[in-house]
């Protein structure tokens, strides 16, 4: 016990900065259990955890630590530790299983040695400054590479008791090692914010644990067809509920065995690629499905109607897509969500009219139908969103007629956007009760009449545009603190 004490003790020692003072009870008027940050074991009384997450601690990490031979976590992320490498003596820690060390200032590499914990089961790094690479002989040996360069050394032997793999945030490069395919255990593989690149060519069959799958921000992917063939490896992972691969180089249609994902699959996110072609039919079996990020790619073609069967959906994002074909261009779906939240469609080309079952979407709180071709008039059933709070875009396109005074009803609405359309008649003055109203675009129309009085209750607005209409009269002095464009008025 008195070993535990002065290592403790020494690991204070080297904190320079305790701004909150969590260390203040690190003294010998109290049993090293009751210290902060310290929790022991119910039976032996030996040190199992040390958590210090959060608290700006300011030093090094003393070496010492490795004296605590009971511990089998150890937490140090959101401090600024620094100066050197992580101790040599963690090694020494036969029983670790967590070691969460990320957003420090530490310089140098994780010792190779600390693959010899054989007990270890995860290690999170984001944002560690590496000095070295870790390529993994996932079973417990760690090797290192120069900075920059690719992971050269495959994982020879299997850890099976690996279960987190977390790396975000680094400049690892190279392809995904295929040997992280050994790590039968393995529930978390985070990846993004690095410099992978090539195709994936892991196979995942035997990861059947697998809960979470970060691939974004990279540059894997080679942009042509094949790229995506790896998720039928997915396809054993039943309970995935996470699959990220946004913002890499992934080309060719994504395949309709995306159907064979998991059916707990609930964020499915595939942005900013180079996907093409149509909408698989088969992504309305992923039917516990809350968000669905296609954006930024070139997908073609309609928007699946069977994609109204994914009940569940929270979050769609299909904008920056849908170009033409020669021969079918892209139409909106007609069958609505019922628990949807967002749905981003601007920057398509779609075409035909607004479906009023659109406003069967009780919980919309943004829609984004800007800058497509959209024609006919604004149905008045929209309005029934009436959960509509954040933003409704319907600029630039097509639309005719007026905007029905059923506006009204979205009391809480802080951006309206019906921008170069082809609206005329008057501006309704059941706008006026949309007070929470912040940023209102309007022109670019056929508006005609003046601006009414009743609009003085838009208190909040703060950008106002209502140029290129055929407004007259005057502009009303409770619009004084708006910026307002405003045609010439015609008296």
């Amino acid at each position: 016990m008195k070993l535990t004490t002065l290592s403790l003790l020494a690991f204070k020692s080297m904190i320079s900065d305790d701004p909150q003072g969590v260390l203040d009870s690190w003294n010998t008027s109290f049993h090293f259990c009751q210290w902060e940050g310290v929790t022991c074991g119910h039976q032996h009384r030996r040190v199992t955890v040390l958590d210090l997450r959060l608290k700006t601690l300011t030093g090094s990490i003393s070496p010492y630590i490795g004296n605590l031979s009971f511990l089998q976590r150890i937490s140090l992320s959101h401090n600024f530790l620094q100066v050197g490498k992580i101790p040599l003596e963690l090694t020494y820690l036969s029983k670790l299983e967590m070691l969460i060390i990320h957003y420090n200032n530490l310089t140098q590499g994780i010792p190779p040695s600390i693959g010899n914990l054989t007990s270890l089961l995860g290690l999170c790094d984001p944002f560690f400054h590496l000095q070295s690479f870790l390529t993994y002989n996932v079973g417990s040996k760690w090797k290192s590479v120069s900075r920059n360069s690719s992971i050269r050394h495959r994982l020879h032997s299997s850890i099976p008791s690996l279960q987190v793999l977390d790396v975000w945030g680094n400049r690892l490069s190279g392809p995904i090692p295929l040997s992280i395919a050994n790590a039968s255990q393995l529930s978390r593989l985070v990846i993004d914010s690095n410099n992978f690149t090539g195709q994936v060519s892991v196979n995942f069959r035997n990861l059947e644990q697998l809960s979470y799958v970060e691939l974004g921000d990279n540059s894997l992917g080679t942009g042509k067809y094949g790229d995506l063939s790896f998720l039928s490896s997915l396809a054993n992972c039943s309970s995935l509920p996470i699959l990220e691969q946004s913002i890499n180089n992934f080309g060719g249609p994504l395949p309709n065995f995306v159907a064979n994902l998991s059916s707990q699959l609930t964020s499915y996110k595939i942005a900013e690629n180079q996907v093409s072609g149509s909408i698989p039919l088969g992504i309305a079996n992923l039917a516990g499905l809350t968000i669905l990020a296609m954006d930024g790619n070139h997908l073609t073609g309609r928007i699946p109607l069977k994609i109204g069967n994914l009940h569940r959906l929270q979050r769609v994002a299909l904008n920056y897509n849908l170009q033409p074909t020669r021969r079918r261009y892209s139409t909106l779906s007609r069958k609505p969500f019922s628990f949807l939240n967002e749905l981003h469609l601007e920057n398509n080309t779609l075409e035909g009219t607004i479906p009023p079952s659109l406003g069967n979407c009780k919980l919309l709180v943004l829609l984004n139908l800007s800058h497509n071709n959209l024609n006919g008039t604004i149905p008045s059933q929209l309005f029934g969103a009436s959960a509509l709070s954040n933003s409704l875009n319907l600029a630039p396109s097509r639309l005719s007629g007026s905007l029905p005074s059923e506006i009204g009803h979205l009391i809480t609405l802080g951006e309206l956007d019906v921008s170069n359309n082809e609206l005329s008649g008057v501006i309704p003055s059941s706008l006026g009760s949309c007070t929470g109203l912040e940023w209102l675009n309007m022109g670019g129309n056929f508006y005609q009449g003046s601006i009414l009085s009743s609009l003085s209750s838009l208190k909040g607005v703060q950008n106002l545009d209502l140029s290129r209409n055929d407004l007259s009269g005057d502009i009303p002095d409770f619009f004084g603190k708006a910026f307002v464009e405003a045609s010439k008025p015609k008296l």
